[in-house]
């Protein structure tokens, strides 16, 4: 697995100069509302259930809880769904926090990662 500038770009979308990097990497635009970034969860799922998602996270997870947050209030648009895109929807457990977000992230091993991830699944 590896990262790709598309797939940094769409993690940090949200966060400038990365914002303008996504709109020209996508030829002028955002990308479509059901493809971006949105929800740790479907995120999860989809590199976990999906053979061709070959994303791995990136340092920001870790130590940067501005990129989870549209503080530049950018319209990514509605997805098919009806569901706005803008803040990264957090896991339960982050209490909608995303300092918390990445400070757990910081000081979790991987083996209790796992644990929890798999038990929300399985909610």
């Amino acid at each position: 697995h590896y990262s790709t500038p598309g797939i940094v770009l769409g993690y940090l979308i949200r966060l400038p100069p990365y914002t303008r990097g996504a709109i020209e990497f996508q030829g002028g635009r955002f990308d479509l509302p059901d493809r971006l970034f949105y929800s740790i969860e479907a995120s999860f799922r989809s590199a976990t259930t999906d053979v061709s998602d070959v994303r791995e996270l990136i340092p920001e997870f870790y130590s940067l809880p501005e990129f989870l947050m549209n503080i530049e209030g950018h319209d990514f648009g509605v997805q098919q769904n009806g569901m706005r895109v803008d803040h990264v929807q957090l896991p339960k457990w982050a209490d909608n926090n995303p300092v918390s977000y990445t400070h757990l992230r910081a000081h979790e091993t991987p083996e209790h990662l796992v644990c929890r991830l798999l038990l929300e699944k399985k909610k």
